[in-house]
C-alpha cells in the first residue's frame, strides 16, 4: 500500500511498532527496509523526508490486521 503526506513521522512509527508482524518500507528500487528497526527508520527517513514530511512511502505489512491498523492511522491522521 502507498501512503502519502505522512506529517507526523513519530506517530507513524508508534503505529508501526504496535503492529504484531513485520512492516517494511519498499524503496523504488524494490529494497525492503524494516520500519520496526532503527536502521530501517533512519534509512527510509533519509531517502523520503522532504520539508518535514514524507511525501510518498510504499509500505508492506505482514498481516491483514496490521495493514488495517496502518490504514486506520492514515485515515484518522
Amino acid at each position: 500500500m502507498t501512503f502519502y503526506n505522512i506529517r507526523n513521522f513519530d506517530r507513524f512509527i508508534e503505529v508501526v511498532n504496535s503492529c504484531e508482524g513485520a512492516v517494511d518500507a519498499v524503496s523504488p528500487e524494490g529494497r525492503h527496509y524494516d520500519l520496526k528497526t532503527y536502521a530501517g527508520q533512519f534509512a527510509e527517513m533519509a531517502n523520503l523526508v522532504a520539508g518535514g514530511r514524507i511525501r510518498r512511502m510504499e509500505v508492506e505489512a505482514a498481516s491483514e490486521e496490521d495493514a488495517a491498523r496502518l490504514v486506520r492511522y492514515m485515515m484518522a491522521g
